[in-house]
């Protein structure tokens, strides 16, 4: 078993740490955090676990995770709006991996906190991407990783639902 958690520090700084080990998700947080003197030393609370998850790709989840919160507060820290958005397109292309509670869970908490949503922003994406195909070619970075995404997506392949045209997932075609 493999989590994160996050250690918050009154002056605002924020610590996501990882750990892995055997028992529930809570023994195994607590445990780093009374053997990890270091941040409680430096005056960080008690954690609060964040995420968990099994075996092999638990882990490389988890990192994936803790990567991109690293990505955010560092974009949050030096409001840097491009980094903040780069982090907001890897979260709503992952956010298509997630089950529908868990998608509408996120939506909603995005919505609640930002004022954005999911289901927005891929309609913007769509927009976007008929666009460019309606004038034939790509001219930025930024539209070519819009368009290759969703190539990606559409190509990827999708077992749990129906086929509709040319062993393309239905779900994943244009609105």
């Amino acid at each position: 078993m493999i989590e994160s958690h996050i250690l918050h520090h009154p002056n605002g700084q924020v610590y996501l740490g990882r750990v892995s080990g055997f028992g529930t998700p809570y023994q195994v947080m607590m445990r780093r955090y009374y053997h990890h003197n270091k941040w409680r030393a430096f005056g960080f609370g008690k954690p609060t676990l964040d995420k968990y998850a099994f075996g092999v790709s638990g882990r490389y989840a988890i990192r994936g995770r803790e990567q991109q919160f690293i990505q955010v507060l560092v974009a949050y820290e030096k409001c840097d709006f491009r980094g903040i958005k780069c982090a907001f397109n890897d979260v709503n292309d992952a956010a298509f991996d997630l089950d529908s509670k868990q998608y509408k869970e996120l939506n909603h908490i995005l919505y609640l906190k930002f004022g954005i949503s999911l289901d927005n922003q891929n309609k913007k994406v769509i927009k976007k991407i008929k666009t460019i195909l309606k004038r034939g070619r790509i001219e930025n970075v930024d539209e070519y990783r819009l368009v290759s995404e969703r190539v990606e997506r559409i190509c990827a392949p999708d077992f749990n639902s129906g086929f509709s045209y040319d062993g393309i997932p239905s779900r994943h075609l244009f609105d």
